[in-house]
Formats: structure tokens, C-alpha cells, sequence
């Protein structure tokens, strides 16, 4: 499409005042590499390529310090903008902004510090825009684009066809703000919020305020606080505090009247209305709900807990509570029966009391005594910690007593490190009690460390807890049940899961190790069609063998205890562009629910590979862009041999490798020859000519591919024994038909791996598309392709014959690289200077990475010559790989080497 000239003019004009702008097409995404222009802006030669280039329908401005600190608020109801006109400083009206061609607003300036993109405001929704029910019962309302963002500048197309209209000001002339001016801004938007929690996200509130609000027994058996609560309600609380009412749900924090109603209503587990405080400048801003007694505790007590319980005891006419014992949590020398040690009977000079650690406001607390003339007249709160402790697994230890295994929560809000004292590193028993003491996972980056730790814990601490570890995410049987174990949750039927995650996180974080998402039976069966298409968008046979494969790979524990305890891989080779990524990571969203899990092969060294890969789950992994040689081929055994040594982790043990059950698909152009990498798996090759349309990538893309991979691992952990067993027969059988009989157990447990998936799809997708017929021809192309070679698209020596071609145009003296033979048509190579050319050219996108390997595949390719001595038309000697050009396959463009020959034989 021709750009309209006002889009033109715009982008050029905004690259005159510091803008870096990138090329968008009809989706709004770039149709380029664009992390380059997030640090350096494009020449206007480059822009005005761009701007003729078909794919070209519109410009975005790349937000954050590239753009001199641009920044961008993105509203997407028309009503919360009008709202945000009402609400800010009159200067606001005088920003650059647009209306985007899907009826939002966008708001422009500059600031001294940019910020990451970020969500300030939502709005209540039960469904989207195609009628779906949205789990979170919420949508974004205004959002910012910053640093790392970008958007659509005026004069661009949107995809319903309307374009960007600019309404005031110019985006070419961004004004600076000051910080103070755009945090007011944020906190405008921040307080126009409608639902600041999700729903999601309030269960976990509400279970929190439940955690949080532990009964303290008074005289007469009835807590203070909850006496004090049900006394007052929270309105009057805010009241008291200095909080004016805006709507009947919402409330305006102290002290302000220009961004009103940034406190919530919400009600807690027992439906009692609490205060839930979304202004980042208001106290009561700490991520929790609360109750009156917490605005009682920080507005009239200045945050102090005791003297407010005190104060509240007085006023309701109830003692104040003496705190019973915690189990599993007590400070000090303690008898055998939890009574204080003579020692600190005799310190303390008072009867035995029991004076254990309790929980209040985000910390664990212990009364400590206060004396006068060595006498005790009170006691007094004494926080200990900034932590308190979210317990996820009940633990039994040998002596009968009980304890708790679980989550740390730093300062109320975040997950965090256990801070160890210094002391408690003097000896290594030192620091085991200590550890064992907040019975957490220790961190660090040495992983020797971290073994010996474990090792102390688990084997050398006789009182410890006989509980399950594992030391990867995923499906595990456990007495009798097989469950699910993830960062954020475990999936059991029982109330405190049996097992917990005694390994050490590689990648912590990671979506990869995330609970898929809960999806509606109707997002479910929108993902099954993505399922049903993908076979139009790739090579047919390689699309089902990869959502084979990835179907399988969630029930991989339950499989490869019958493969041998052997894990086999799928190779995907093929040509540029054929679509092997982008398969995969549509199989890979499909089957995990995220696709964190793609690894760039790219530039790795073996030990960075080996890190990354010994980091996998059993979810599913994939190596992209793998090249043999780049990567030693003896990297890939690794994770098959299950009695090697991993690099990565220093664990030596088969029991290690194969509990990790970390399925990996291995794309790449061309492939080895190696024999022993390739009896590990299955190869299939993918074609240019299969590939999807754009518009049917895109379709498939809308889908909700997350929503099928909840639906698979409840399969994978609800399917009982003998229906796995039955699938798993079924499996094998079609794997020994397309083998027919060849000795050869490893490819045929491949085989299995996939046909067991595909056999999933068959029952719980459609039958039709994944015929007992349609599995059998997948297998046998794998097997033609593995055993025969296949079709393979260009190969790694012939498109480092093309990438050596272009190199040798850029060259004064070709002659220093290449010869010609005696014989015509023929042309001599030296490896090392043009490996050496064409690395220097090409970098980590060279398609042969060292000279051993070309004189390699130059020995197995039909059209070079043998030996290594050749001489040319002058009769010199020469040394070098001789190639006959009239034999280099057609797919190979080699006729700039061929006028090379023809030109140096004319000299």
C-alpha cells in the first residue's frame, strides 16, 4: 500500500526531534528486528526504505531514552479518558494525543526517566469482546507504553481499517515533563482504577487476611482484634482516619481531592467489607486487605500492635490476650517438653512462661520482658523478623512433633531470601541448624554449595522431617496418586501435598515452571482447532510428529519408565523460513501454556548449553537454530545418556538425568550425520512450499493456545493405569508397523514417544484428523527420513557455499580463496581462509562454525572431488577441497561461484 504523505512527513519530522521510529504492518507489530532502534534511531535514508516498502502500513515510536525519555498513556475506554480530562491538571489537555483506530486515546510526552510499560488502571469486565468469560473478571483500562515499548504514531493503519487521527499537539514536538508532573499523572490514572484486583487475586488476599488474622485468645476466650472488628465497621474506620467516600464501593485517601477514590471496598473470606488501598501514596499501601483494627493500629497507635490491643482491651472491657504457644516455632534452650530451659527460667526471674513467636503485621514477633530494678512489670513486643512464613506442606518429624515446609514472605508483599546472620557461618553444623532452623531453601550461585548443603539437611540432621523432595517441576506419583508440582502451586488432591521441590532453581521465575492457566471449555475447544491447523501451516508429517511429541512430553514421566528409561528426541531440520519455530512454539504454547522454554542455539558455548538445558522441566523444551559443530554433538548425548555426569549442575547420576524428564525438540538447518546422535531420535524436515499463508499464521495465532495445555495435564495426571497402558500398547504397535522390523529399539521408542501423543489427539480432538492410518504414515516419513536421509531442504555446505559466494564479491583478490582446477567447471576451495572469510562475515549466522567441520561434509558431498592436493591451470599445486559446480544441487544458488571459475580461467 502507498503511505499517506502526512504519515511520512510525521515520522520524519519526529526523527528530527530525537524520535527512534520502526516500520509496522497491518497486525500493528513490526516487520522487523526492532531491539536494535531501542537503543539507536534509524537514518532518515532508512525510513524512507521503510516507508516504501510494501509490508509498510504504518510507523511506531520507540518509547523510552532512545526517544529522549518518551512516554505514552494508552487508554483504552473512551470514558476512563474522559474521566483522566476530568481528574488531572489542566496542563494535561495540552499534551500531544491521538485517537487510535480501535477508539482509545493516546496521551504523549517526555519524562527524565522513562518507565517500563505498566498497567495503572482497570476496569470491571465479565467477558470479552467476543463474549468470552474472562477468569480474572477484569480488563486493563490505562496503561503506559516506556521503555521497551512502543506505539502507533498518527497517519498509521490499525487493522479494522481506521487509522491514527492526532487531536492536539504534535507528536513531533514531545513536551518534558518533570518527574514530580508525570508521577502526578500516574497517580491520577492509578486512582481512576475501577477494579484494582482480580479475582484471582483477591482469593489470594482474602486468603492471606485470613492467615494473617490467627485468633489471640483473651480471659474470656474472645479475641481482641476480632472483637474490636465486630464493634466497628470499616466505613467508620475510614471516616475516623480522615477518608471521604466517593461511590458506595470506593473511598479518597487523606489529604486530597484531585485524584479521588483510590481505596476499594472488598469483602474478606467471611464477607466482611475490608479496605483494600490502591494509591501508592496512601499508608495503608502495602498490598493487603484490611480490617478496622489495622486502620485503628496505624492511625491511632502509629503502627504499634501491642499498644493498640492494649488500648482496644481497655475500651472494650475484655483482658488483654495472653499468647498460647505455636508449634514448631519457639526461640531459646527448650526442655523436652517445650518449657523454657532452667537458664532461661533463672534469666527471666519470673515462673515459667511460654513465650513463643507469633505472627502480626507482615512479621514474627516475641514478647520480650520489661524490667525495673531487675523486676518484670510488662512485657513488650520485639519484631523479629520482616517475615512471615506462608506454609505449603506439613511435615512429620521422628520425634512425633509436626512442623511446616513452605514459602517466605518478605516485608508483607514479595517472596525473598531467609538473611542468615554472619555467625552462623563459622562452621558448616552452624549454618545447617540455622537453615534447617527456618526450614527454607537456601540460595546461592554455587550450585557445589547447595549440594553439600542438601546433602547436610537431608541425610546428616537426624531431627529433620522425612518428607519427599524432588528435584524437578512437573508429574510425579506419589503413594499411589500422581500429581502436579509448580512454582505457584501444587495440583493434589490432598490438602498439604506429600512432596515439595528440593532442587535447586536454575532459571527462577521462569513461566515455564508456572501452573498452566484454568481455561472455559469453550477456550479449550477454540485451541483444539489451532491443533486441527497446524498441519496446514508446516510440512504435514513434521506438524503432527512435533504436536505429537509435545502432547507426549506431558506424560513423560508416566512413558519413559517403559522406553527403558530412555528419553528420545525429535529433530526438526529444514530451510530458512520453512516454518520449523514457528511450529514449535505454537505445539510448545498448545501443550505448556507459556513459550518461555524456546533456547537459541545460537552463539552458545557448550557449557552455556548445557546450563540452560540442565535447567529444563518435564514440561518441554526447544533448541532453536542448532547447527552441528556449533554445539559439539556430544552435548545432545548428554541428555540422553542418563549415566553421564551433567556439566551443569556437577549431579552425577542416571536417577538425576531421568527424573528431570525433560522432553527437547532440536530444530535446526541441515543436520549431523553423526550416527550416534541421530539412533537418539527421529528426524523430520520441513519445506518452504508447506508453509502457511501470513493470514492463516495469524488465525491460528487469535486462538487461545494457552487454554489447551490445562486441559492436557489434567489428562496426563487423571488417565487411569489401564487406559495409559492400553494407549501406550496401541503406541508401541504402531511404531514396530513402521518400523517394519528394523533392529533398531531406539528409533522405535521415538516412534512410541510421538504416536502415544497423537493418539491422545485422536480421542480428545478429532478422530478423523489423527487416523490410526494418518500416525502410521507420520512414523514411517520419520523413519525414511532417519534411516534414508529424506528430502532435506539445503544443507549447511550449501548454504555456506552461497554465504562463501557473496563473501568473495566483497573481497579485492578472490584469488586468495578460491582457484581454479585443470579441468573446466571446476573450482578449487581453500578451507581455512574461506571458513575464516565467511565467519568474519556472517558471525554466529555462519553456516559451517570450523574448517574440520567442512572437510567433513565436503568428503560425504557427491560433488566435490576426493583428496586434498589439486593442481591449477598453471600447474601449481594446490591445497584444497575441489568442487565440480555443474553438480551442486539446484536448490544451492552457486552461479556467482561459477562465473569465479569462469573469470579466473580467462585471466
Amino acid at each position: 500500500m502507498t503511505l499517506s504523505p502526512d504519515l511520512l512527513n510525521l515520522a520524519l519530522a519526529m526523527h528530527e526531534h530525537g524520535c527512534s521510529l520502526i516500520p509496522v504492518g497491518q497486525d500493528k507489530r513490526p516487520w522487523i528486528v526492532w531491539k536494535p532502534y531501542q537503543t539507536k534511531q534509524a537514518s532518515t535514508d532508512q525510513l524512507r526504505k521503510w516507508a516504501a516498502d510494501p509490508r509498510t502500513t504504518g510507523f511506531a515510536l520507540v518509547c523510552g531514552p532512545v526517544s529522549g525519555g518518551a512516554e505514552v498513556l494508552d487508554f483504552d475506554d473512551h470514558d476512563m479518558y474522559v474521566q483522566m480530562v476530568q481528574a488531572a491538571p489542566d496542563w494535561f489537555l495540552t499534551l500531544p494525543s491521538q485517537k487510535t483506530g480501535g477508539g482509545g486515546w493516546q496521551v504523549a510526552y517526555r519524562r527524565p526517566q522513562p518507565q517500563p510499560n505498566s498497567k495503572l488502571a482497570w476496569l470491571p469486565r465479565e467477558a470479552d469482546e467476543n463474549g468470552v468469560a474472562l477468569k480474572d473478571g477484569r480488563v486493563i483500562g490505562i496503561e503506559t507504553r516506556g521503555t521497551g515499548g512502543y506505539v502507533l504514531i498518527p497517519h498509521s493503519l490499525h487493522p479494522s481499517g481506521n487509522t491514527y487521527q492526532p487531536e492536539h499537539g504534535t507528536f513531533a514536538e514531545l513536551p518534558m515533563l518533570t518527574e514530580a508532573q508525570a508521577e502526578q499523572l500516574w497517580q491520577t490514572a492509578r486512582d481512576l482504577c475501577q477494579k484494582p484486583v482480580g479475582d484471582l487475586e483477591l482469593a489470594r488476599l482474602q486468603k492471606a487476611h485470613e492467615s494473617r488474622r490467627t485468633p489471640r485468645a483473651a480471659a474470656d476466650g474472645e479475641s481482641v482484634v476480632d472483637a474490636y472488628n465486630a464493634r466497628h465497621g470499616i466505613k467508620d474506620a475510614l471516616a475516623a482516619a480522615g477518608y471521604t467516600p466517593f461511590t458506595a464501593t470506593r473511598w479518597t485517601r487523606p489529604g486530597t481531592d484531585a485524584s479521588p477514590g483510590g481505596v476499594h471496598l472488598l469483602q474478606d473470606k467471611r464477607g466482611r467489607l475490608c479496605s483494600y488501598h490502591h494509591s501508592s501514596n496512601d499508608l495503608m499501601n502495602d498490598g493487603h486487605l484490611h480490617d478496622p483494627f489495622d486502620l485503628y493500629v496505624a492511625y491511632e497507635h502509629g503502627g504499634d500492635f501491642s499498644r493498640a490491643v492494649k488500648a482496644a482491651a481497655r475500651d472494650l472491657g475484655i483482658k488483654p490476650p495472653e499468647r498460647p504457644a505455636q508449634p514448631g516455632i519457639q526461640v531459646g534452650p527448650r526442655n523436652i517438653d517445650g518449657s523454657p530451659a532452667p537458664a532461661l527460667q533463672a534469666a527471666l526471674n519470673v515462673e515459667p512462661k511460654a513465650s513463643p513467636v507469633y505472627a502480626a503485621h507482615g512479621g514474627y514477633t516475641i514478647d520480650r520482658p520489661v524490667k525495673k530494678n531487675g523486676e518484670i512489670v510488662d512485657w513488650t513486643p520485639e519484631q523479629l523478623t520482616n517475615w512471615t512464613w506462608t506454609p505449603t506442606l506439613r511435615l512429620h518429624y521422628p520425634d512425633g512433633s509436626v512442623g511446616e515446609r513452605g514459602a517466605l514472605i518478605v516485608n508483607g508483599r514479595s517472596r525473598g531470601e531467609v538473611q542468615i546472620a554472619a555467625r552462623a557461618w563459622s562452621s558448616r553444623k552452624d549454618l545447617l541448624e540455622v537453615i534447617a532452623g527456618y526450614q527454607a531453601i537456601c540460595y546461592t550461585t554455587n550450585n557445589a554449595d547447595i549440594g553439600k548443603i542438601y546433602q547436610g539437611i537431608s541425610l546428616d540432621t537426624d531431627d529433620l522431617p522425612a518428607a519427599r523432595g524432588v528435584r524437578s517441576y512437573g508429574l510425579h506419583l506419589v503413594e499411589g496418586e500422581w500429581l502436579e508440582l509448580f512454582e505457584d502451586r501444587t495440583i493434589s488432591t490432598h490438602e498439604l501435598p506429600p512432596v515439595f521441590y528440593a532442587g535447586t532453581p536454575i532459571d527462577p521465575g521462569s513461566r515455564s515452571f508456572r501452573a498452566p492457566r484454568e481455561a472455559t471449555p469453550e477456550q479449550v475447544d477454540a485451541a483444539r482447532r489451532a491443533i486441527i491447523q497446524l498441519p496446514g501451516l508446516v510440512t504435514p508429517a513434521t506438524a503432527r510428529a512435533v504436536l505429537g511429541y509435545a502432547v507426549a512430553a506431558a506424560f513423560a514421566p508416566r512413558i519413559t519408565p517403559h522406553l527403558g528409561n530412555r528419553l528420545p528426541f525429535l529433530y526438526n531440520a529444514g530451510e530458512r523460513e520453512s516454518g520449523k519455530t514457528s511450529a514449535a512454539q505454537i505445539a510448545l504454547e498448545l501443550t505448556t501454556g507459556y513459550s518461555a522454554r524456546i533456547t537459541k542455539a545460537g552463539g552458545m558455548t557448550p557449557y552455556q548449553y548445557d546450563i540452560a538445558h540442565s535447567g529444563a522441566n518435564n514440561l518441554l523444551s526447544i533448541l532453536d537454530e542448532y547447527r552441528p559443530g556449533e554445539i559439539d554433538d556430544a552435548q545432545l548425548r548428554k541428555h540422553h545418556d542418563l549415566g553421564t555426569k551433567w556439566r551443569g549442575s556437577g549431579v552425577a547420576s542416571k536417577d538425576h538425568a531421568y527424573e528431570l524428564n525433560a522432553p527437547t525438540i532440536v530444530a535446526g538447518e541441515g543436520f549431523t550425520d553423526d550416527a550416534a546422535t541421530k539412533s537418539r531420535g527421529v528426524l523430520y524436515f520441513t519445506r518452504k512450499k508447506d508453509r502457511g499463508t501470513v493470514q492463516a499464521y495469524s488465525e491460528v495465532s487469535r486462538l487461545p493456545l494457552w487454554a489447551y495445555a490445562g486441559h492436557l495435564h489434567h489428562l496426563a495426571r487423571t488417565t487411569p493405569e489401564d487406559a495409559h497402558q492400553g494407549r501406550l500398547k496401541a503406541a508401541e504397535a504402531l511404531a514396530q508397523q513402521a518400523i517394519s522390523g528394523t533392529p533398531n529399539p531406539r528409533l522405535q521408542y521415538a516412534l512410541t514417544f510421538i504416536a502415544y501423543g497423537l493418539l491422545v489427539l485422536q480421542e480428545d480432538v478429532e478422530p478423523s484428523a489423527f487416523t490410526d492410518q494418518v500416525i502410521l504414515d507420520t512414523l514411517k516419513d520419520g523413519v525414511f527420513n532417519t534411516l534414508e536421509g529424506g528430502s532435506e531442504g539445503i544443507t549447511n555446505l550449501e548454504m555456506f557455499l552461497q554465504q562463501l559466494s557473496f563473501c568473495l564479491t566483497k573481497v579485492s583478490n578472490p584469488g586468495m580463496y578460491v582457484a581454479p582446477s585443470t579441468v573446466a567447471g571446476q573450482l578449487i576451495i581453500r578451507p581455512q581462509v574461506c571458513v575464516d572469510l565467511v565467519q568474519a562475515h556472517y558471525r554466529e549466522r555462519a553456516a559451517i562454525a570450523n574448517v574440520t567441520l567442512f572437510k567433513q561434509y565436503a568428503e560425504q558431498a557427491s560433488y566435490f572431488e576426493p583428496g586434498d592436493q589439486h593442481k591449477t591451470p598453471t600447474g601449481k599445486n594446490l591445497r584444497g577441497k575441489r568442487i565440480v559446480l555443474a553438480a551442486i544441487p539446484p536448490r544451492c544458488e552457486a552461479d556467482l561461484l561459477r562465473e569465479f571459475e569462469e573469470g579466473m580461467r580467462d585471466e
